[in-house]
């Protein structure tokens, strides 16, 4: 009975990177001595042929990998160079050096010690600013009692991999990697997991940082057993933790254990610093825009089509700069003359709706086949939802969906979940459950929110799968998790019906009220039932009449009905 619970843990057991951009990952590390050592999760930075991290000062070095233990999870970085550009204070750290954090030795941790940590979690949607979260030690092993991991409370997301597991006397038990699914327990036990993640043991990082000659006499001293506030040491792990921008795939050789990058033109490592500091601009000071507007300056004079096509985002946003729709124009041209990708698409949306040109639908149609065409998964499916939708083109969904199958099969996540849909309604290909149901998968592997909500509809029917509501539930509420409106309504509704779950009135309420604050009809209409009857809630008829009458309008018929029964038309 073991082996099959345990595959379906394991398939829920997953990495906490984030993916910042089309071609980036991101994640977090941590100084460990004052001259610049780093540590991470090795999954941060595999694959990747270009790495740079971003200090608590904002300032922007390139680093490299010294040791990576795979078997682990554990890599260790080493600064190598910085923007040339940079001022003395970037170039050289602080008299002490670096703000580095001591290890603990993990072996002497104790099950329900406190822990917090530091780290940048979805920075594409949260932001780039350091986020603190605390919990406690659940347990000293992983999953089915694996020795290299403590199972913990403290919340992460993608985004946190590879910070730092810090307890109350400010010592460094562990590296935060993964975090188990919701549906992977609902589905083996009936319940929804709330905080179960990993974080790598210390050990393992002291075992590395052993074979890298004179590293381990660099490390700070552990401080003693002295609790520090709590508001000290968090200050303390912020100024040591760094945020980590890779860029993906390219070549990497390994010499023994030491992996260093290879064949990389100079403007594209300038690049990939320009799209660091542009997005650090984003979320910090102005003063990041000019650097980055140096930067990508710099590699599109040299020709290089995607920084042609950041520089024209820069000129269309104002960052950095003056708005210039002209000039943006100028580098959309350019980088889509050069064949990038990026650049055709932001040409083609000039076009479409009129910025910087005049509004152009054929030369927008012309710049986004030449994309879909050039294989580009984004350019595939933009094209599909202008079929779908009929903008600028006549309606045609056998177009669409051609454009979306081809994008699905270069795994884009969008693509995979209208796929999906296209065969669950029967628009333009026979209505074929089993193959929407499998096109969910792909697309939910992805994390795509809508796709979690769309196979939560599928288990909860049984259309192309047996029917079972409680991993429709877990669809529901993962998607619920990740934002998404129908997700919401659909847990909310599960909560409050006992639909595959306990019916719990405060946790349906606390899913249905941003999902009818957002519009959606049924969780207005259900939303009104709990105030209606005063299900979790104090009886309010006439907070009910009014989400009765939201819904209503959107043509919901038992909200009709309610207000009928309520005698408010």
């Amino acid at each position: 009975m073991m082996k099959p619970i345990l595959s379906v843990l394991l398939m829920a057991f997953v990495s906490c990177t984030s993916a910042f951009a089309e071609n980036m990952v991101s994640g977090t590390g941590f100084f460990i001595t004052a001259d610049g050592y780093i540590a991470t999760n090795n999954h941060v930075v595999d694959n990747t042929s270009e790495i740079a991290i971003r200090d608590f000062h904002e300032n922007v070095y390139k680093v490299t990998v010294v040791r990576r233990d795979v078997a682990n999870d554990v890599a260790i970085l080493k600064i190598t160079e910085v923007n040339e550009k940079a001022s003395l204070r970037d170039v050289k750290p602080s008299l002490t050096g670096f703000p580095a954090l001591p290890i603990r030795p993990s072996i002497g941790v104790l099950k329900g010690e406190s822990a917090f940590t530091v780290g940048f979690p979805r920075p594409e949607l949260q932001g780039d600013e350091a986020k603190i979260t605390e919990g406690i030690i659940s347990s000293l092993s992983g999953i089915e009692g694996e020795p290299n991991h403590f199972q913990i409370s403290v919340p992460i997301q993608p985004g946190n991999s590879g910070g730092p597991l810090i307890d109350k006397s400010g010592h460094v038990i562990g590296l935060t990697s993964s975090h188990l699914l919701a549906n992977a327990t609902l589905r083996t036990d009936g319940s929804l997991p709330e905080n179960v993640n990993y974080a790598v043991k210390s050990n393992y990082l002291l075992e590395l940082a052993s074979t890298v000659p004179g590293l381990l006499d660099k490390l700070p001293k552990q401080t003693g057993n002295k609790v520090k506030p709590f508001t000290e040491a968090a200050a303390d792990a912020e100024h040591a933790v760094v945020f980590i921008l890779a860029v993906k795939g390219g070549d990497t050789e390994d010499a023994g254990s030491q992996a260093t990058p290879k064949g990389i033109p100079k403007y594209e490592a300038d690049a990939a610093l320009a799209e660091m500091y542009r997005q650090a601009g984003l979320n910090y000071q102005s003063k990041e825009y000019f650097k980055a507007l140096q930067l990508y300056g710099k590699a599109a004079e040299l020709g290089y089509a995607p920084a042609q096509a950041a520089l024209g985002l820069m000129y269309e946003r104002g960052e950095g700069v003056s708005r210039d729709p002209q000039e943006a124009i100028k580098w959309y041209k350019k980088g889509a003359a050069g064949g990038n990708p990026d650049a055709q698409i932001y040409l083609t949306n000039c076009y479409s709706y009129g910025w910087g040109v005049e509004k152009n639908y054929a030369e927008a149609l012309k710049w986004y086949n030449t994309a879909a065409e050039s294989g580009y998964a984004p350019g595939q499916y933009s094209l599909g939802l202008l079929y779908e939708e009929g903008r600028g083109v006549g309606k045609d969904l056998p177009a669409a969906f051609h454009w979306y199958v081809k994008a699905a099969a270069q795994n884009h996540s969008n693509a995979e979940m209208k796929v999906g849909f296209f065969y669950a309604s029967g628009w333009s290909v026979a209505r074929d459950y089993v193959e929407a149901v499998k096109w969910y998968n792909k697309a939910v592997a992805a994390g795509n929110a809508t796709a979690e909500n769309n196979l939560g509809v599928m288990y909860e029917n049984g259309y192309g799968i047996g029917k079972d509501l409680k991993i429709a539930a877990a669809w529901y509420y993962k998607a619920a998790t990740h934002g998404n409106v129908f997700g919401q309504a659909n847990v909310g509704r599960c909560y409050l019906n006992g639909l595959g779950i306990d019916r719990d009135y405060p946790k349906a309420l606390k899913w249905l009220d941003p999902a009818a604050n957002a519009g959606n009809a049924a969780a207005q209409y259900n939303l009104g039932r709990m105030y209606a009857n005063g299900w979790g809630t104090a009886k309010d008829v006439a907070l009910a009449t009014t989400w009765y009458r939201k819904s209503a309008a959107q043509g919901n018929r038992e909200a009709s009905a309610a207000l009928s029964e309520l005698g408010a038309g």
